[in-house]
């Protein structure tokens, strides 16, 4: 007979094997049903703090992709606006083209400057896009309108940002969503100018600067200014224009600007240019010491054309006084401005580009988060499903065993 400290052993190994089974498939059915190889961190502290790091990298990639999206559409509006200054910036040229012609009288220049106002018109809605609520070509300071112009006051007159300008573009992932286009809006027409970086120079080497300036009018004059040791600047300056004059060069191209500085500018040339096909070069055959000391550059400067507003301006003044050659002048101008968009919209086109590649990189990078998430906290649902069929079996075993085992106690009780 087992006596009763037995049974009661049994009875409570039989009830804790029935609760462990229980608890057992009880789990299983919660991981089937959620998916999930554990329910509370304290399941599996280790996966747990693993997919709560890689569900954070999840929702940086994700925040960073939202916010290039948000760039990408400011940048694709900003260069569809480009192209729309592109076409308009095409008209106004074919209007000075057509104006220019000596057989227009007043009246029918006086219809092209209607409707060149038209087109000045749209060129600042353009300028003025908006999205997002944010200007597309303000920058870092969005909320600002990008270019004010008040009606009827000359085109010359515009204001870029409140005249509050920073200077600085936003940036998405360390590129530029938006593009800078102050100069090719408002800027002032200024010569080619190149300044040394040494107050009142006394040579201590002797040697040759090689020079070629472009007056921009497309006359180049190329020439050789040989310095000697303990040259003054005065001495410089003298001997670098009796060079350029000496090479045909009409006028002068050094002075002393501000005081105590080499300076030479274009704009001394007789019937240059002001603008930007204007260029001093200093070459690299230039003697290395020299220009060292003189704290001159071998490199290129350059000068700058007007802004387009100042070109429409420009027009307007030569389509009211009927002046056919002030008309055909503005060509240029015209094909300047629009270099000047043109490159925008390439530059705009690139960062597109790049903003496209790296949300390519984020897919990717999500792809391999959510599957190595997958594989941290997702269960394999053919082997769940096998276990919890062991499970159920296990504890329809352990029940039958512990019924089989009571019925055997109660007869031996009642015996």
């Amino acid at each position: 007979m087992i006596s009763r400290l037995s049974t009661q052993l049994m009875f409570n190994m039989l009830g804790d094997q029935i609760s462990s089974n229980q608890a057992r498939v009880f789990d299983l059915s919660n991981k089937i049903s959620t998916q999930k190889k554990f329910i509370r961190a304290y399941d599996d502290p280790a996966a747990a703090t693993e997919a709560m790091k890689i569900q954070t990298r999840l929702g940086e990639n994700q925040q960073r992709t939202r916010d290039r999206v948000q760039a990408q559409q400011e940048l694709e509006l900003g260069e569809l606006a480009l192209r729309g200054m592109e076409n308009l910036l095409q008209r106004m040229r074919e209007i000075a083209i057509a104006a220019g012609n000596e057989v227009l009288g007043p009246d029918e220049r006086a219809a092209y400057a209607t409707e060149a106002e038209a087109i000045v018109d749209a060129y600042t809605q353009f300028v003025n896009s908006k999205v997002n609520g944010n200007y597309v070509f303000s920058g870092q300071q969005s909320d600002l309108v990008t270019l004010r112009l008040a009606d009827g006051a000359p085109y010359g007159s515009a204001v870029f940002k409140h005249n509050s300008d920073d200077g600085n573009q936003r940036m998405i992932d360390a590129i530029p969503s938006s593009v800078d286009i102050k100069d090719s809006l408002i800027s002032a027409a200024s010569s080619a100018t190149m300044t040394s970086g040494i107050i009142n120079p006394v040579t201590t080497v002797a040697g040759d600067l090689d020079f070629e300036i472009d007056d921009g009018n497309g006359n180049i004059t190329s020439f050789t200014a040989s310095i000697s040791v303990s040259d003054t600047l005065s001495t410089i300056i003298s001997t670098i224009n009796t060079a350029f004059i000496t090479a045909g060069g009409p006028g002068t191209i050094a002075q002393e600007s501000p005081a105590g500085y080499l300076n030479l500018d274009t704009a001394l040339v007789t019937g240059s240019t002001t603008g930007s096909v204007a260029k001093i070069q200093l070459l690299s055959s230039s003697d290395t010491d020299l220009a060292t000391e003189l704290y001159l550059r071998e490199q290129t400067f350059t000068g700058k054309e007007a802004g387009v507003y100042n070109t429409f301006e420009a027009l307007k003044t030569a389509l009211d006084s009927n002046d056919p050659d002030a008309i055909r002048g503005l060509i240029d101008d015209f094909d300047f401005n629009m270099t000047q968009v043109n490159d925008l919209t390439a530059t705009m086109g690139l960062r597109i580009a790049r903003v496209e590649n790296l949300n390519s990189l984020a897919e990717d990078i999500d792809f391999t988060l959510q599957s190595n998430l997958s594989t941290v906290q997702d269960i394999d649902m053919v082997k769940a499903s096998l276990d919890i069929a062991n499970a159920q079996a296990a504890l329809e075993t352990s029940i039958s065993s512990t019924s089989t085992f009571f019925q055997q106690s109660l007869r031996d009780f009642l015996r």
